[in-house]
C-alpha cells in the first residue's frame, strides 16, 4: 500500500519486484526511486532529539542565538505568525550602525494593536548555524523603538528563505546547509 502510494505521488517510478531472501528469510522488495528527488534534503526529529520543552504545555518560546552581520545576536524570538523580521532599534545602536544606512519605512501594526513607528529597514547577511554546517541568507529587517524582551523578531521570510522546520516540542530548528543538516535549539 505505501509503495502504491509512492508511486500515486510521484516518488517511486514504481515497484520492480519482490521475493524472499534465501539468505535472510525475509521479505525483500525492489524499488526504483525517481531520480527528482536526489538532490532533496531530508529533516527527521526522533529518538536522538531530546526534549527540551521546560513547560509541559509547551508554550515556551523559541528563542535563538545567530550571526548578523559581524554581530553574535541572542535572545531571536522565532515567530511563525510574523510576515516581518523586526530588530529593535536599542540593537542596532549596540552595533555601532548609523541611522543614515536605513530606508524609510511606513507604520508598522500589530503590537499592542496601535501603530509603532519603524526607524527605518535594511538588508543584512544573517549567518544560521556554525563551523561547517552553515547558511548565509539576506535578510531585510525593520527597525523599531519599542520595549521587548527579545532583540530580534525572526518571521515567516526567513523562515521560508532558510528552508526551517520548527519543532517546538524538541525546542528545535533544522535547516539544510550545503554540507548537512543543521539545528539551532531554543536558549531561553
Amino acid at each position: 500500500d505505501a509503495i502504491k502510494i509512492g508511486v500515486r505521488n510521484d516518488e517511486l517510478v514504481e515497484f520492480v519486484d519482490q521475493g524472499v531472501s534465501s539468505r535472510s528469510r525475509v521479505r525483500v522488495v525492489i524499488l526504483r526511486v525517481n531520480k527528482r528527488l536526489k538532490g532533496r534534503w531530508i529533516v527527521k526529529f526522533g529518538n536522538g532529539n531530546k526534549k527540551l520543552v521546560h513547560d509541559e504545555k509547551g508554550n515556551d518560546p523559541m528563542v535563538v542565538s545567530t550571526i548578523i552581520t559581524v554581530f553574535e545576536v541572542k535572545r531571536i524570538l522565532i515567530d511563525s505568525g510574523s510576515v516581518i523580521e523586526v530588530l529593535f532599534w536599542e540593537v542596532y545602536q549596540k552595533m555601532g550602525l548609523k541611522e543614515q544606512a536605513l530606508s524609510k519605512a511606513s507604520l508598522l501594526y500589530g503590537f499592542a494593536n496601535h501603530p509603532i513607528e519603524v526607524k527605518g529597514s535594511i538588508t543584512f547577511p544573517v549567518t544560521l548555524g556554525d563551523g561547517e554546517h552553515t547558511t548565509m541568507k539576506y535578510v531585510h529587517f525593520f527597525f523599531v523603538d519599542y520595549p521587548m524582551a527579545h532583540n530580534v523578531i525572526f518571521g515567516k521570510p526567513i523562515m521560508r528563505m532558510a528552508k526551517m522546520v520548527v519543532a517546538t516540542f524538541y525546542m528545535k530548528i533544522k535547516f539544510p546547509t550545503r554540507t548537512g543538516v543543521k539545528f539551532l535549539r531554543s536558549n531561553q
